[in-house]
């Protein structure tokens, strides 16, 4: 499978929150614990800053992520060594 590795752009914002809903709905059928509602400052943030990443295979947007260095709820007790 070809496939390419890109930033994401402010043009992919409604499908990346698309995607976020479906994980986020996966997890509530899952655990107990799942992905908070997003901010879309945030997302725009992380656009700009080139922390937004997505995978395209066969020009399809399959996956989302985000680059995140400083972030208390995920790292926790770790994140002051970081």
């Amino acid at each position: 499978m070809n496939f390419q590795i890109q930033n994401s752009s402010i043009n992919d914002i409604d499908e990346i929150f698309r995607l976020y809903k479906i994980a986020t709905d996966f997890q509530k059928t899952r655990f107990t614990l799942h992905w908070p509602e997003f901010d879309r400052k945030l997302i725009e943030t992380e656009i700009s800053e080139n922390r937004q990443w997505k995978i395209i295979p066969e020009g399809k947007i399959a996956c989302v992520w985000a680059t995140t260095f400083n972030e208390p709820q995920i790292w926790e007790e770790r994140n002051d060594r970081i």
